[in-house]
């Protein structure tokens, strides 16, 4: 095994070794460096305290297991892919992922032979996202070597509370939800053309519901978590009447939750024309120790997972985003890049030497502001500073046209990979003696694309109007080429 080993590390050797043209008479090796956004890698069992419902073999996509297999098998084929172009049978040395559901759809990522083969790894920390989905990075163990991983949560900018975006993601309702709080009837209920309110609005429900829950102790003891559905009625005067479990996790949590229901103060009563009138109200009220023991200024949304180690040699630092949604507004993505690059500051400031690459599905082109000022995105090489960072994709976007998801008949490009001044060479110098930033490419393969109907020539992700594609994701990977001369 060992003599097997040591001729696989040969050939990988071998593989990374190329010549650069204008440099002939020396040999270098090349590493890759790539993201790719991996489209609701969701297993098919559900999660407590994760709203994975749709991803269920009862949910809305039918998500069971012939699916999952064909998920699995056309990932693993497009991540073993990537960085071939230039490394042929040997690809990334990383990979950045975003949309990850847990530990267990990893396993069986990298169970895939195609990934197996090439023996790779990955770092996963679990974040507070609502929906579960994480990121991760996937490493290959013989080009890089892991010494340090840490999570940064997502701080929220006002600390006075929830943003109202974020208080109504929690309380938002699957479709199988909603479709269980129909089920049940009430007497002389409306549905009203003002709905209830509780007093302060949605931010202040969810920041009252949280500071009244007492986590039971037997439930605590076993480690029981979970989303409880609940239904009650709000009266003409505002007062909650008749709370009821629609979907529970045990007799203790969902006690606890009508005992916090029934103590609401008055809401504001639902107006049919005008009048007060007694209508429902449906709503979830999760139970998570990650939620009680989390700092009370973190958002329930992805971190940033970050991961130092050694490549070719060298100190490097991968920190892998997924920055919150466009629905959420330009400015709570400006705040998240504003706090990576704190990360890269302290990073920088730790070791000077560390070379850094931020990655990610950033949600936002590299010509936004969440790019240009919260990371310091710079276009072109000479513009870069001390303090700045280079993102080559800002002219692939903006000169070529080119992009990573299509929208609306045009492309975006949020699969980023920016890097640090000290990775780059100035002046058109070719100095090769220590790791330094090559080339970059979004990677294209034909099987990534929708061959015919509407969607034609988009990337060809998993579901796409209801309807079940077989794809791969709505995003392509991207990818960095690193270069450094061989002693």
């Amino acid at each position: 095994m060992k003599e097997m080993k040591n001729l696989r590390l040969l050939i990988i050797t071998i593989l990374c070794t190329v010549s650069i043209n204008a440099m002939a008479q020396k040999k270098f090796s090349v590493y890759g460096v790539g993201f790719y956004n991996q489209e609701n890698l969701f297993d098919t069992c559900h999660d407590i305290g994760k709203r994975d419902f749709e991803y269920l073999p009862t949910g809305s996509n039918r998500w069971n297991a012939r699916k999952y297999t064909s998920k699995l098998r056309n990932m693993s084929r497009a991540l073993a892919d990537l960085g071939t172009d230039k490394l042929p049978q040997v690809g990334c040395a990383v990979i950045g992922l975003s949309e990850v559901e847990n530990a267990k759809a990893l396993d069986d990522l990298i169970a895939q032979k195609p990934l197996r083969d090439r023996g790779y790894k990955y770092i996963l920390v679990e974040g507070p996202d609502m929906r579960g989905v994480d990121v991760a990075l996937l490493y290959n163990p013989s080009l890089f070597t892991p010494t340090d991983t840490a999570y940064h949560y997502y701080y929220k900018k006002d600390i006075e509370g929830e943003t109202e975006e974020e208080a109504l993601d929690e309380l938002r309702l699957s479709r199988e939800e909603e479709a269980l709080g129909n089920t049940i009837s009430w007497d002389d209920v409306v549905v009203p053309d003002r709905a209830p309110k509780f007093p302060g609005g949605v931010t202040r429900l969810v920041e009252w519901v949280r500071g009244a829950i007492q986590y039971p102790e037997a439930a605590r003891a076993a480690e029981l978590e979970g989303r409880v559905i609940a239904q009650f009625v709000i009266d003409k005067d505002g007062s909650v009447q008749s709370p009821k479990i629609l979907s529970g996790v045990s007799p203790e949590i969902d006690a606890e939750a009508l005992r916090v229901l029934s103590e609401m103060p008055k809401w504001e009563p639902g107006l049919k024309d005008g009048v007060p009138v007694r209508s429902k109200y449906t709503m979830p009220v999760s139970f998570s120790f990650a939620k009680v023991n989390l700092p009370y200024n973190v958002s329930h949304t992805r971190g940033f997972l970050t991961v130092t180690g050694k490549l070719a040699g060298e100190t490097v630092t991968i920190i892998v985003c997924h920055w919150p949604s466009r629905f959420s507004g330009s400015e709570r993505r400006e705040w998240a890049g504003q706090q990576v690059y704190k990360i890269v500051e302290d990073l920088l400031a730790t070791n000077p030497e560390n070379k850094i690459f931020v990655m990610g599905d950033l949600n936002d082109d590299p010509t936004n502001k969440s790019v240009t000022e919260g990371l310091h995105g710079k276009a072109d090489i000479k513009d870069v500073k001390e303090g700045d960072m280079y993102n080559p994709w800002y002219n692939i976007l903006v000169k070529d046209g080119q992009g990573t998801l299509a929208y609306g008949g045009s492309w975006n490009l949020f699969d980023q990979i920016l890097m640090t001044p000290n990775l780059l060479n100035f002046d058109n110098r070719r100095d090769y003696s220590t790791l330094k930033y090559w080339t970059c490419q979004i990677h294209r393969r034909d099987y990534l694309f929708q061959t015919e109907g509407r969607y034609k020539g988009n990337p060809k992700r998993t579901h796409a109007g209801g309807v079940w594609l077989d794809g791969y994701s709505d995003h392509l990977p991207t990818v960095v080429y690193l270069v450094k001369e061989q002693k």
